[in-house]
């Protein structure tokens, strides 16, 4: 039986994860003010404020990610998450390396620095170098 399981994150900015997640390829990302109830295969309850719907993802159960106490939570389906490589820890890693990248461009740019962002080869994910 399909039931989603609940990650915590330290995901507090709602714009970076949503380019974080578009970065990953999901491109169409719901955000909602007042959550909405993800659907899985077994037509779960669970609600979220950021969603990437079941026919993006390629898996009978939508990605959400539920803003609860300042945190995002995210909510995966368990068998996905733990069973299978599509939105396992590894992606979860990946994930949150795209966040902070996102993070700190965000903040790079509002102190009017210029950076250059590069795929680090080893482990393929993103740095960047701040131009003096």
């Amino acid at each position: 039986m399909s039931h989603f399981s609940d990650i915590k994150t330290e995901i507090k900015n709602q714009a970076a994860l949503v380019k974080a997640l578009e970065r990953l390829g999901l491109k169409q990302v719901e955000v909602h003010t007042v959550p909405q109830t993800l659907q899985d295969f077994y037509k779960g309850q669970k609600q979220a404020h950021v969603i990437v719907r079941k026919e993006q993802t390629g898996i009978p159960s939508d990605i959400g990610f539920e803003k609860v106490n300042g945190f995002f939570v995210a909510h995966i389906d368990e068998y996905q998450y733990q069973g299978r490589p599509c939105y396992n820890k590894e992606w979860q890693g990946k994930l949150t390396a795209y966040y902070g990248c996102e993070l700190a461009k965000a903040e790079l740019r509002s102190k009017g620095l210029n950076f250059i962002e590069e795929i680090d080869e080893k482990n393929q994910e993103p740095r960047l170098r701040i131009l003096i």
